[in-house]
C-alpha cells in the first residue's frame, strides 16, 4: 500500500484482475504516482535508517556525560569537542543514557542537517534517478517544534540555549508533479518522518524560507543498479586506493564504503534493491532491516584503522561468531 496524503483519490477496488486491466487507461496515471511515492518513502527510510548508524559510528564531537528532558526539551550535558578528528577522537555514542529510541534519535541528529543534506542528495543520485526530477536545497527557520536538542555544560542553564534555530532539508519533485521534503534530521526537533508532503511541510515547519541557487551535487558515491562482481571489484579497488584529502566530508568517506557493502549484499542474496522496493510492507521492512545490520555488521567484522563502534555492531558480531551473514527471506 503507497503512503497516503491528504487530497488522494479514494483507493480503488476491482472484482478481478481482469476488470483491473479493461480500467488501466483510467487508473495508470494514478497508480504509476503512487508506485514513486513508494518508492521515495521506502529509499528514505533506508537513508534514514544508515544514516543514524553513520552518527553513531562516528561520534566525536560532543562528549555527553548525562542527558534529561525538561519541558519537551532533550537536554545533553557535555561538552562540544570542536577539534575532534576522525578516527582517533571517535569516541562510544552513550547509547545507555537513552530509554526512549525517539531521545536517542533525536540526540544522534543533533547539528547534522548539513550531513544529512549531503546523505539524502546521494541517495537521490543513486536511488531515485528518473523519478525526482528537481531538487531544491532549502533553508529555514523552524516553527512548531515538538521539542529542543541542545548540548549543554553540566551546570549552565537551559533557557539561553532555546533559541531560534537555523535548519535545512531537501525539496524533490517527483516526475508525477507530486513535492515532499526529505528530512532526515528532524528527529532532533521531535520530527521523526523522513518524507512530508512538501505543502505541509511548509506549513507546519517554515517561518522564514530561502531556496538555494546551487544545490549540492552528488559526488556519484551511492551507484547501486549493478551489483555484479565486476563492478564491486572496482569499487573495491576505488575504496582502497581513496585517501581523505580534508575536502568531502567524512560522511561521504563512509558513505563510499556502505555503496559497497550495498552492492556486496545484493550480489550475496541476488537480490536488489529494486525488487526490495516492490515486496509487501512486511517483506520490505524484514528485507530492509536484514540490509541495514549487514552494513553495521561488515563495518564491525572487517579490521578498520578506528576503533569505534556501536552497540548493535557488537552484538550482531557476536551473534554471528563473526561468520558469514544470513540474508533474510
Amino acid at each position: 500500500m503507497a503512503p497516503v496524503i491528504e487530497g488522494d483519490a479514494p483507493v480503488a477496488h476491482y472484482c478481478n484482475s481482469a476488470c483491473m486491466k479493461a480500467d488501466w487507461n483510467q487508473h495508470k496515471v494514478a497508480c504509476l504516482r503512487l508506485k514513486d511515492r513508494t518508492t521515495l518513502f521506502r529509499a528514505a527510510s533506508t537513508a534514514q535508517k544508515l544514516f543514524y548508524f553513520y552518527r553513531e559510528l562516528s561520534w566525536m564531537q560532543f562528549d555527553v556525560q548525562s542527558a534529561e528532558t525538561q519541558e519537551g526539551h532533550l537536554i545533553l550535558r557535555g561538552e562540544w569537542l570542536s577539534e575532534a578528528k576522525w578516527p582517533q577522537d571517535c569516541r562510544p555514542f552513550p547509547t545507555h543514557l537513552f530509554d526512549d529510541e525517539r531521545d536517542r534519535e533525536a540526540a544522534l541528529t543533533y547539528l547534522g542537517c548539513i550531513d544529512a543534506t549531503q546523505w539524502m542528495v546521494e541517495f537521490v543520485d543513486g536511488m531515485l534517478k528518473g523519478i525526482v526530477t528537481e531538487t531544491e536545497l532549502v533553508e529555514f527557520n523552524t516553527k512548531n517544534d515538538h521539542r529542543r536538542t541542545r548540548l549543554i555544560a553540566p551546570k549552565e542553564q537551559v533557557e539561553s540555549h532555546l533559541r531560534e534555530v537555523v535548519h535545512e532539508v531537501l525539496k524533490v519533485t517527483l516526475r508525477s508533479g507530486e513535492i515532499f521534503a526529505l528530512n532526515l534530521a528532524g528527529a532532533q526537533y521531535g520530527y521523526h518522518e523522513p518524507v512530508v508532503e512538501w505543502q505541509h511541510y511548509k506549513e507546519l515547519r517554515v517561518r522564514v524560507m530561502r531556496i538555494q541557487e546551487c544545490p549540492p551535487r552528488p559526488l556519484g558515491l551511492l551507484q547501486v543498479d549493478d551489483y555484479s562482481m565486476e563492478k564491486g571489484m572496482f569499487f573495491t579497488r576505488q575504496l582502497k586506493n581513496h585517501v581523505s584529502d580534508g575536502v568531502r566530508s567524512l560522511a561521504m568517506d563512509i558513505l563510499q564504503a556502505i555503496n559497497l557493502h550495498i552492492l556486496e549484499w545484493q550480489f550475496e542474496g541476488q537480490f536488489s534493491l529494486a525488487d526490495m522496493s516492490k515486496l509487501p510492507e512486511k517483506n520490505f521492512h524484514s528485507k530492509q532491516e536484514n540490509l541495514v545490520n549487514f552494513n553495521i555488521w561488515k563495518f564491525h567484522v572487517t579490521p578498520r584503522r578506528s576503533g569505534s563502534y556501536t552497540v548493535k555492531g557488537k552484538k550482531l558480531v557476536k551473534d554471528t561468531k563473526g561468520l558469514n551473514w544470513v540474508h533474510a527471506k
